[in-house]
């Protein structure tokens, strides 16, 4: 009986959300839509700006082939210690469909096919080396461009945790949640 519902999503799970929400609406799911729809700090899964990460790409793909090598010996289920984006443990299966060579989930792909937004960045990692969020916000404003009318903020001074940006990033949410 929810009359309004809002999904917020942070990193990882603002990739999550944005790909929820774009299957809802693809798929005429009303029911299931959320009403406000709020990404922070989204970063992009694509395979060539993550292997060409100057200080990280190496040790991507090291680990991309490794897992893609359990996987063709129908190993996927094999946890692996990963180094980047973020040091965590997956299986290899859900590395190489989050991580791989496909970009399944690099919403610069499909983010025009995504219900309105307000996609929300620090302003230290889009003006940052990381390549998989260097200027996401400006590509994905171009991205977005003559699409559903989208919102895209840069917090000031904000790193991907908002260490410096906690209140503005509260602030941002709270205008678009009221």
């Amino acid at each position: 009986g929810y009359q309004q519902i809002n999904l917020i999503g942070h990193s990882l799970g603002a990739v999550k959300s944005a790909y929820f929400a774009r299957h809802a609406a693809l798929n005429h799911l009303t029911s299931s839509a959320p009403n406000k729809l709020v990404l922070i700090s989204p970063p992009r899964l694509n395979h060539e700006a993550l292997a060409s990460d100057p200080k990280y790409g190496e040790s991507y793909l090291q680990d991309l082939n490794a897992a893609e090598q359990a996987v063709q010996q129908r190993d996927g289920d094999r946890l692996m210690q990963i180094k980047f984006p973020q040091p965590l443990v997956l299986t290899a299966a859900t590395f190489v469909d989050k991580y791989g060579r496909a970009s399944t989930y690099d919403y610069l792909a499909w983010a025009h096919e995504v219900p309105s937004a307000h996609w929300i960045f620090g302003e230290n990692e889009v003006r940052g080396s990381r390549l998989n969020f260097a200027d996401c916000d400006r590509k994905l404003a171009a991205v977005l461009s003559g699409h559903r009318p989208h919102a895209i903020s840069v917090i000031p001074q904000a790193d991907h945790n908002y260490t410096l940006g906690r209140d503005a990033l509260n602030t941002a949410i709270g205008q678009e949640t009221a």
